[in-house]
C-alpha cells in the first residue's frame, strides 16, 4: 500500500506541476527507499516534508500582494529533490548495512532540517520586519539566501519539531520496536540538528554559495545568466548543494552523539 500511495503522490505532484517528470519520478524512487530501508515512519516524515511545503506554497499562491516571492517556486527539478532527501536515504542505507539504528535517526534529522528550511524560506518571506544578514546582523534584502528573521527562525524551530514530534508519536501509537529508543536526550538532539541544519543553509547561502550580478542591471541571482559577473561563491555550489550539505550536516551531527 505505502508503495501504491507513494506512486499516486509523485503522479499528483507532476499533474499539479509541483514536480517536473522527471523529479516524480525520482521522488517516487526516494519515497519507496525511505520505506525499503527505513519503515512506515520514516516515510511519513518525508511525506509530511512535501505535502506542508505544498500547502504554504499553495497557501502563499492565494495572497496577491506576495507573487513576487515566488520566483523561486516553479516546477522542482531531480536535482532540487535529490537535495533534500538523497542524504536521508544514504544515511537509512549506511545504518541497514551496519545494522545500527543510528542511521535511522540520523535520516529524520536531515528531514528536519529540509523542513525547517522550507519552512522558515516560505514563512520568513512574509516577516514584516526586514531580515539581518546571520554573521553581521545587517539588514539585508528580504527572500535573499542567507537572511534570516525572527519569524523564519521561528518558523525553522517550528518545522523541525513538527517532523520529529510526528515521528515520535506515530512510533508511541503503534509501539514499535523503536520507541524505547526515544529518550528525552534523543528528542532535542533531532530537533535541534533538524533546525542546525536550518541555520547552515543559511549561513552557506549567503558565504560560499554562487552568486551572479545580472548584465546591465545592479540586480543579483542565484543562477547564471548569459552576461552575468560572478560575484560570490563557488559556480558548483549552488542552492541545490547548499541544501544537500545543510541537511548531511544535520544527519551528521545526529550520527556524530547520538
Amino acid at each position: 500500500m505505502i508503495y501504491g500511495i507513494t506512486f499516486i503522490g509523485a503522479v499528483s505532484a507532476y499533474l499539479t506541476k509541483r514536480l517536473t517528470f522527471s523529479a516524480s519520478i525520482i521522488a517516487m524512487m526516494i519515497g519507496s527507499s525511505f520505506y525499503y530501508f527505513g519503515d512506515a515512519f520514516s516515510w511519513l516524515t518525508l511525506l509530511l516534508l512535501f505535502i506542508s511545503s505544498s500547502a504554504i506554497q499553495w497557501l502563499k499562491e492565494q495572497h496577491p500582494n506576495i507573487q513576487h516571492s515566488l520566483s523561486k517556486r516553479d516546477q522542482r527539478k531531480v536535482i532540487q529533490v535529490l537535495a533534500n532527501a538523497l542524504p536521508g536515504v544514504m544515511f537509512l542505507i549506511i545504518g541497514t548495512a551496519l545494522n545500527t539504528p543510528t542511521g535511522y535517526f540520523a535520516a529524520i534529522a536531515t528531514i528536519a532540517a529540509a523542513t525547517a528550511d522550507t519552512w522558515a524560506s516560505e514563512i520568513g518571506v512574509l516577516s514584516r520586519s526586514k531580515p539581518i544578514h546571520l554573521l553581521t546582523f545587517r539588514p539585508i534584502k528580504n527572500g535573499e539566501s542567507g537572511s534570516v528573521s525572527l519569524l523564519g527562525t521561528l518558523a525553522s524551530l517550528a518545522g523541525s519539531t513538527f517532523i520529529i514530534m510526528t515521528n515520535l508519536l506515530t512510533h508511541a501509537l503503534w509501539n514499535t520496536t523503536r520507541l524505547p529508543y526515544y529518550s528525552l536526550k534523543l528528542v532535542m538532539l533531532l530537533i535541534i540538528s533538524g533546525f542546525a541544519g536550518s541555520i547552515i543553509d543559511s549561513l552557506f547561502g549567503y558565504t560560499i554559495q554562487v552568486k551572479y550580478q545580472l548584465p546591465h542591471s545592479n540586480n543579483i541571482s542565484e543562477t547564471y545568466q548569459q552576461g552575468s559577473i560572478k560575484i560570490q561563491g563557488w559556480a558548483f555550489i549552488d542552492n541545490s548543494m547548499v541544501n544537500f550539505m545543510s541537511t548531511l550536516i544535520a544527519g551528521t551531527i545526529v550520527w556524530m552523539f547520538y
